[in-house]
């Protein structure tokens, strides 16, 4: 990405300490540590958002660590791109959709790392290996400047190099690996399951046309109606129906009305199917169609017959789901509804579409198209329909078992924790197993085994002879062939520069979810958690560069006090273990919330709010830059708002700037709109005593602004020390506490929420509702 198209805050984010603002004491005592830096210790930044703690950090990495930084710096983020192939369920709804449109729906503003969404799933495993939707707890995001493509067998996705992907431990078990760590030939999971779905008519009276017209002459009915349709009957005939538009359809409008629907087929091998299409539109919709030859355009035969529709109903109903980003044949998508039908209208929705195929259904299908988001909308169709797909350069290939195919990738397992069980207990068998695997294990895929053959063998095991261990083990074995899942190689991993955003799910009680063009089982992790730090932070540290210019690894890790104790106990020791090849860079908003033990191995840098002349003159530099005009006083307001913070004073320059000069009003209405602005109105409804309006603008800052918990606490207590109340004592007291039970690790949610409940009681005592009233 070009310098010029950067958000501000990244584009004029300093490079060197020299250039920070403000921060001159912190400055100089780093200088004098880096002037000798093999001897740098451990460091814990502390302080207010926006000072200038993150970049600090990234600024030694580059100066100790030079053109190396990227590689030999870990932040803790590990995520995918934008791009990268997801399918979520929200209430009873499933769709196929992308990181990236995901993160557009819950992200309102430039400036948050995490986005709350409520009631959304995403495809996951559980613990029994069963391919299910999970609960969501947030998403994630961050920049990164570097990101692998993994080329595997059938599909690709892009991650970032810390990202881990799952696979199949030899004790049978998920186990995660690192990307950067991946190679040619080794196995990644992936799955091929039937999601079952529910018949459901489709409503299309939202688009319903005006069956009236007003003229000045008085009110005449619209003679252009030929048909209303309410509801769409979902049968195996509109779904084939629908998938024979996704191959031959277009669609067209005269402005917004007079819609129509064209396909096009060849002549004469396709009469038999436009006689086939204009029945089912006559018999399933009652709308009749013209048909008609086209010659072509070179020869002037006869070569096309096309199939007209004149309903604008079913045109805009068709524009808003089966396309996205505009009307061409590169924008189709699979429509949200197609992936919540029962099997069998699915099926009948690919079979449908197979006119943009060749092949035969049962046997293999070749779809192409130069829509690469339809191809892979009917890659995860099929795999939650229980087909065998793969995704290559404008197509998706579906595969069935048939007699010609010595394998199908979906019957693949890994051979690992099969070969290690059957070792264990090779000398008690009665028949000799590796000739029954003769044919699996000697030839160049002997990594995996297909599932049918691997059944065989384990019927012939004497469960009685086995012990406890080998038992337990062969039950894993068995939950694994018996799961939907399966194994693809890894083809190529490449290294790709990226900047921008990347993103990740917090799935609880899985900490998985599947992504790729064609499904692959990614892990995420709480990142504040003691696996991220017993398992990447261990990992990483514990590598030496024996390159005289790399002195040591540096780990930074951002919003260190919101990490759990047992997480920070297991840091502690890896500190230890690894001083002499690593260095840790903690940023934290509280130092509080750091364990004694870590604080003492750390020299501790303390940042304070930066004062209002730096934050301005930066500001300056900002517009002067970029050619926008400004009055002092509005920059003046705009670190009055933001109260030092210099990256929400730089994101709300930028938006005001989009609405002109920075002046007062602009910058009144950007903050406005702002979060921050939304703390008061809940103070208010909470000393009101309007809980249930009170807690839904406590979900709004949580869930849409991404607010932290404590960052809600602090603005609330700066909110009523603005209010005239005469128990401002007990108003502090209770703040105090509700803070402190978030510190040591009490359940966000249900402290805000008493916390309201509690404001509400001190201002009924207060009279605060009286004194709205009079």
């Amino acid at each position: 990405m070009a310098i010029e198209n950067l958000m501000w805050v990244e584009k004029y984010r300093p490079l060197k300490l020299e250039d920070l603002a403000n921060q001159s004491s912190i400055v100089e005592r780093l200088k004098s540590i880096l002037n000798s830096p093999n001897e740098m210790p451990h460091l814990l930044f502390a302080g207010p958002p926006g000072t200038g703690k993150t970049t600090v950090a990234l600024c030694i990495a580059r100066s100790i660590l030079k053109d190396y930084w990227r590689d030999y710096t870990l932040e803790l983020n590990a995520s995918v791109t934008p791009d990268t192939p997801i399918m979520v369920k929200k209430g009873e709804v499933i769709k196929r959709t992308t990181m990236g449109e995901l993160a557009k729906e819950y992200f309102r503003d430039q400036n948050s790392k995490y986005a709350y969404p409520e009631g959304l799933e995403i495809l996951s495993v559980d613990e029994g290996l069963n391919v299910n939707f999970m609960p969501v707890r947030n998403i994630s995001r961050h920049k990164v400047g570097k990101v692998a493509k993994i080329r595997f067998e059938g599909g690709y996705v892009k991650t970032t190099l810390d990202h881990s992907v799952m696979a199949i431990s030899e004790d049978g078990e998920l186990k995660g690996v690192r990307v950067n760590e991946l190679k040619e030939g080794d196995l990644l999971l992936t799955f091929k399951t039937v999601l079952e779905g529910k018949p459901k008519d489709l409503d299309l009276s939202g688009y319903r046309p005006k069956e009236f017209l007003e003229l000045r002459s008085g009110r005449i009915k619209n003679l252009m109606v030929k048909r209303i349709i309410d509801k769409v009957r979902i049968n195996e005939e509109t779904a084939w129906l629908f998938g024979n538009y996704m191959a031959e359809g277009a669609i067209g409008f005269r402005g917004d009305t007079s819609g129509i629907l064209v396909l096009t087929y060849g002549y004469p091998e396709e009469v038999v199917v436009v006689n086939k299409v204009s029945k089912y539109f006559m018999d399933s919709l009652n709308l009749p169609s013209k048909t008609h030859l086209i010659r072509s355009g070179t020869s002037g035969r006869l070569s096309g017959i096309q199939l007209t529709l004149s309903s604008t109903q079913l045109a805009r109903f068709i524009r808003d789901n089966f396309y996205k980003g505009g009307r061409l044949a590169r924008n189709k998508r699979v429509p949200d509804f197609v992936f919540n039908l029962p099997l069998r209208l699915r099926h009948a929705f690919l079979m449908g579409y197979m006119g943009d195929a060749s092949g035969r259904w049962n046997e293999y299908v070749r779809y192409s198209s130069i829509s690469n988001e339809l191809l892979i909308d009917v890659a995860w169709l099929g795999r939650v329909s229980g087909l065998e797909t793969s995704v290559f350069d404008r197509e998706v290939r579906l595969v069935w078992k048939l007699k010609g195919y010595s394998y199908i990738r979906s019957e693949f397992v890994p051979a690992g924790s099969l070969l290690k069980f059957l070792r264990m207990i090779g000398n008690r068998l009665k028949f000799n197993w590796r000739y029954e695997l003769r044919h699996q294990l000697y030839y160049k895929r002997s990594k995996r085994v297909i599932k049918s053959k691997a059944r065989e063998v384990l019927k012939k095991i004497e469960e009685v002879l086995l012990n406890e261990e080998e038992r337990e083990l062969l039950k894993r074995v068995r939950r694994l062939i018996d799961s939907d899942l399966s194994v693809v190689m890894v083809e190529k991993v490449e290294l790709e520069e990226y900047d921008g955003y990347v993103y990740d799910v917090s799935v609880p009680g899985s900490e998985t979810f599947w992504g790729g063009t064609v499904p692959i089982l990614l892990h995420n992790s709480d990142e504040r958690g003691i696996n991220t730090v017993r398992e990447r932070v261990k990992t990483f540290a514990r590598y030496i560069d024996k390159r005289v210019e790399i002195p040591f690894r540096i780990i930074i890790l951002d919003e260190a006090d919101e990490m759990t104790s047992d997480a920070q106990t297991a840091l502690r020791r890896i500190m230890e273990e690894s001083s002499r090849i690593c260095r840790f860079i903690l940023i934290c908003n509280y130092s509080s919330g750091i364990i004694e033990p870590i604080q003492s191995r750390c020299a501790i840098f303390r940042f304070s709010r930066i004062d209002e002349k730096d934050v301005v003159n930066h500001l300056k530099k900002i517009c002067k830059n970029e050619k926008v005009k400004y009055s002092d006083n509005a920059l003046s307001l705009i670190y009055e708002l933001t109260e030092g913070d210099l990256r929400l004073a730089i994101n709300m320059l930028q938006s005001s700037s989009t609405l002109g000069e920075i002046s007062i009003d602009n910058v009144k209405k950007v903050a406005g709109i702002s979060g921050k602005a939304k703390v008061g109105e809940l103070v208010k409804l909470s000393l009101e005593g309007r809980f249930k309006e009170a807690r839904e603008k406590l979900l709004e800052l949580m869930r849409v602004y991404g607010m932290s918990e404590r960052d809600i606490i602090k603005y609330v207590n700066e909110e009523v020390f603005r209010l005239k109340l005469n128990n401002l004592d007990e108003v502090a007291e209770a703040l105090a506490k509700y803070d402190y039970r978030l510190i040591v690790g009490a359940h966000p949610d249900i402290q805000l929420t008493a916390m309201i409940a509690e404001l509400g009681r001190i201002g009924k005592e207060s009279g605060f509702s009286k004194v709205k009233e009079e």
